[in-house]
């Protein structure tokens, strides 16, 4: 059996060797077979050694076998790293192909293509063969294409650049299309030429140093660029001012110039020069003066009939005294007028304002002045332009205090009105700042127009300035928004009492042309130096005590304490983090189950969105929603509801619909069709098990884009329900403009509905309007039998509350499902721990996330203290992640201690309970029992959330 029946045939190999492959190759092996196969080959032993080769492997490598035992010579680094890999690889029975470059003895660089096939004898595998083909003719081809191509390509498309190469290996030239056209010779001339006729364009006088350097780049291998700008000879145009970028190729072959003509670009320089020339004359002989002083000679230069007319002095008396026009410069300015002078007789160059007088008044002159150098390169002179910017100056002036005035309150704006805070600052005036808002503007403008909006600021302007006293500032911030400076430090009480003098216009109604407009006043306090000592600081405390304000119902005042700071923090990184939290799945549904009120068997749910931040732990959906609405946060917030519900909805087999709350604007953006939609083909859902639920009190103006929205929904067979319903002024209009399938009667008719008839009265109208209008009504609120057995009997079918379910996490409500129905069970309302004494206390935050931060306390409320550990009360959310370090101040002034909480409650009456920890010492718990306050009777919750939100 021979080892190669045929080349064609190699594979074989794989299954014709049993013994090793030496011992096959010396007895068995077909020299002629081998022979024949079209490329270099060789086969190798497990221990890498070569034992055989063929005629076109020893006529490749003249017979040196290093190629394959001792490729560290010639190879490169990572190429000998590279091909010991793919070897190693052959050697464990995988066929690789791959391709190297290497430098040869000859210097050279060669471009081989390599495949190795692993050899076995039997099942036994005893190396591998490998076939070699010379691929560097190729390559070099494929690489000399390509420069061409891109050298084509750059001289073609950049205009007045030429090139020209010349192959050291051939001594050949290439000459671009450009090359004849930047000398004007014919093409077939540049063609025929070499490097005598080449360098014979270069002048004379540049040729020597042109041809050392190109003599440097031939024989010096470390030497590969050089630039110079030569003369060279255009056959008509004559000498051309050429700049010439001369450059080697990496393997020391070629040798390429870049040459670019300057002489258009010269040509353009002096035009340029020329027209600026002109403009500056130009602008001498219109309205400005030219002067040219020489400081050796004393004496003016130049001086142009202007410079008269803008100083009103006749040229002989500047040509007889000429510094007696500086003497006409401000006293005020004469001091900056001199450092000009000063700094060109330096050398410099400068532009100065100043002002003369002169017989018309007083002038604000433009003095653009340059210095004039000798040949040394020392100030011999100046020249000036003189500029009499008097008008502009003045229009400037009125712009600045146009800028400085609300244009339609015509009082001062914000930038102005915050300049005079920053006066009493810097004088340590002690003041009170009142930021008032009449909280009307938003409504006027979208209802009436800007027009009448801009009117009742006007108004709204007049009523407060009859108000004030007349040590007072007024100034307008934006919209129906005011800033009132008091200078002098008011008290709480005197606040308080001018301020009621402000609230009684939410009594007295405004009129405003045909209508009659009753604000709301939010008013808020900040005082200097307590609150802050900045300006920013002041108005910004001012702001969020109003703010605090707004958030009240009616007309209100509220002074700014620094624990609306903690509160500004929280709201801040509630809402930084609020994005994140959809990613990092911080956001969770929870269900709470709709029954029906005499059998409590399971009909619906609605999905309850909540939130577990990392730091404040717990959020309450009243507070995250409305962040989320502001700031178009709730966008992506509904996406994920929609979602989410409808994967909940999949994964239960039963036929109840589950509603999800959703904000009017969200139908404003185009795709929202497309969300739901989605969702439903996606977890193949049945529409009918989506129910939307709209809050009555939030429908937009737009009423037929809602009712279209609405049918759009019905179209697809997704409910919807009203929500909040008889809360709003215009209920039942809504029954007949939007097409709905549920109302939901607000809780604030369920609670003591079986006490108050006129509540009663309400439900029962609601559900004869539903029943004519043939819409299901759902009562949410229930949480007493006593209210649950008034619904019965007012025939309300669906409850919803406490009565039978909390809201529960998606196992509990699948289970509830499954139970089919859920028996009323009244809640106990837990007695708040009675203990015989408290400590009055603040508390702060000092560090988030690492970073120092310092904003104000909080007063709490301490009812537990034992070794290492307290329990307070406070009326804000705090964290309870350790990325927040807060501490305890108690009222004695001493240290601070540090606390970190362990628990937080949040109880129904806005109070929060906290559990934590902290360091215990004898020393504080001396601190502590020294300002133990005993309780008094009737010391409730109620009685602790009034204490706290008085201090």
């Amino acid at each position: 059996m021979k080892l190669f029946d045929s080349w064609k045939l190699l594979p074989k190999i794989k299954t014709s060797i049993t013994r090793d492959v030496s011992e096959v190759y010396a007895r068995e092996a077909d020299p002629i077979s081998i022979n024949d196969y079209p490329d270099a080959l060789y086969v190798m032993d497990l221990t890498k050694n070569i034992v055989k080769t063929n005629d076109k492997f020893e006529l490749l490598f003249k017979g040196s076998a290093s190629f394959l035992t001792e490729p560290e010579k010639w190879l490169p680094a990572h190429e000998y790293h590279e091909m010991l890999r793919y070897q190693e690889r052959a050697l464990k029975g995988e066929t690789v192909h791959y391709e190297i470059e290497a430098i040869r003895n000859d210097n050279k660089r060669y471009h081989f293509s390599i495949t190795n096939v692993p050899l076995y004898s039997g099942a036994l595998l005893t190396g591998l063969y490998g076939i070699v083909k010379d691929l560097t003719e190729q390559k070099e081809l494929a690489r000399e294409y390509n420069r061409l191509k891109v050298n084509q390509l750059l001289t073609e498309q950049i205009p007045g650049l030429a090139l020209v190469e010349y192959r050291i290996d051939t001594a050949k030239f290439f000459y671009s299309e450009q090359v004849p056209k930047l000398f004007g010779l014919p093409k077939k001339t540049v063609q025929q030429m070499g490097r005598v006729e080449f360098r014979n364009l270069i002048h004379e006088e540049d040729r020597p140093v042109f041809s050392q350097n190109v003599d440097r780049l031939y024989q010096d291998p470390s030497f590969f660029e050089y630039k110079s700008i030569v003369r060279a000879r255009h056959t008509t145009k004559g000498w051309l001012r050429i700049l010439v970028q001369v450059g080697k190729s990496a393997d020391q072959n070629v040798i390429t110039w870049v040459m670019f003509d300057l002489s258009e670009q010269d040509k353009m320089e002096q035009d340029l020069k020329r027209e600026k020339d002109k403009l500056e004359t130009l602008c001498v002989v219109v309205d400005t003066a030219l002067i040219e002083y020489s400081l050796k000679k004393d004496r003016y230069q130049i001086l142009t009939p202007n410079f008269s007319k803008i100083f009103n002095v006749p040229e002989e008396q500047i040509h007889q005294n000429p510094t007696y026009w500086k003497q006409l410069v401000t006293p005020e300015d004469g001091p900056n007028f001199l450092h000009m002078m000063e700094e060109v007789k330096q050398g410099k160059s400068i532009v100065a304002f100043y002002r003369i007088h002169t017989k018309k008044g007083l002038k604000w002159i433009k003095d653009t002045c340059y210095p004039l150098f000798d040949t040394d390169g020392q100030a011999t002179g100046y020249q000036s332009i003189i500029k009499d910017v008097t008008e502009i100056k003045n229009r400037q002036e009125e712009i600045f205090k146009l800028s400085m005035m609300d244009q339609v309150t015509n009082m001062p704006n914000r930038e102005a009105i915050t300049e005079t805070v920053e006066l009493l600052i810097r004088q340590n005036h002690p003041f009170t700042l009142l930021s008032i808002c009449l909280n009307r503007i938003n409504d006027i403008n979208q209802t009436f127009g800007f027009k009448m909006g801009d009117a009742w600021r006007a108004i709204a302007t007049d009523t407060i300035l009859r108000l004030l006293p007349k040590e007072a500032y007024l100034g307008a911030l934006f919209g129906d928004d005011f800033l009132v400076i008091f200078p002098e430090r008011m008290t709480e009480e005197q606040v308080q009492n001018f301020s009621q003098r402000l609230l009684q216009l939410s009594k007295s109604p405004i009129e405003l042309q045909d209508y009659v407009f009753q604000p709301r006043v939010s008013i808020g306090v900040s005082r200097y130096p307590e609150d802050a000592v900045t300006s920013s600081d002041l108005i910004r405390h001012s702001g969020t005590a109003k703010f605090r304000a707004q958030k009240r119902e009616g007309s209100h005042v509220e002074l700014y304490a620094s624990n609306m700071d903690i509160e500004a923090v929280r709201q801040f990184e509630l809402l930084q983090d609020m994005s994140k939290g959809i990613e990092n799945n911080e956001f969770y549904l929870v269900y709470q189950p709709k029954v029906d009120s005499w059998t409590g068997q399971v009909v619906g749910a609605e999905a309850l969105m909540r939130w577990t931040h990392p730091t404040w732990g717990e959020i309450s959906p009243g507070e995250f929603i409305p962040l989320a609405e502001e700031n178009c946060l709730y966008i992506p917030l509904t996406d994920w509801l929609i979602d989410e519900v409808s994967r909940y909805l999949k994964s239960i087999d039963y036929a109840i619909p589950v509603s999800l709350n959703v904000p009017p604007k969200y139908f404003m953006r185009k795709e929202y069709m497309n969300v739901f939609t989605d969702a439903i083909q996606r977890h193949h859902l049945p529409p009918y098990k989506l129910e939307l639920e709209i809050s009555e009190t939030t429908i937009l103006e737009d009423e037929d884009f809602m009712a279209e929205v609405f049918t759009s929904l019905n179209r697809i067979g997704v409910a919807v329900a009203f929500d909040d319903f008889g809360v709003g002024y215009s209920s039942l209009a809504y029954l007949q403009t939007y097409n709905v399938q549920t109302i939901k009667i607000d809780r604030k008719f369920a609670t003591n509905i079986h006490q108050n008839k006129k509540s009663q009265a309400i439900v029962r109208s609601i559900l004869l309007l539903a029943q004519e209008f043939e819409m299901s009504v759902v009562i949410e609120g229930i949480e007493t039998l006593d209210e649950l057995f008034m619904i019965r009997e007012l025939d309300c079918k669906i409850v919803q509350g406490f009565l039978f379910s909390r809201p529960v996490p998606a196992d509990d409500m699948t289970t509830l499902i499954e139970n089919g129905r859920i028996d009323p069970v009244e809640e106990l309302n837990d007695k708040p721990n009675r203990v015989s004494s408290y400590i009055n206390a603040a508390i702060t935050i000092t560090h988030v996330r690492g970073q120092r931060v310092d904003v104000g306390t909080s007063p709490i409320l301490i009812l537990h203290q034992k070794f290492q550990g307290l329990g307070f009360y406070s009326s804000i959310r705090l964290p309870v992640d350790g990325t927040v370090k807060l501490v305890i101040l108690l009222e004695d002034g001493h240290d601070s201690i540090p606390i970190s909480i362990k628990r937080a409650t949040e109880l129904a009456n806005g109070l929060y309970q906290y559990e934590a920890r902290y360091t215990s010492s004898p020393d504080i718990a001396k601190r502590f029992a020294a300002l133990r306050q005993p309780k008094t009777k009737g010391f409730t919750e109620l009685e602790m959330y009034r204490i706290l939100n008085t201090r």
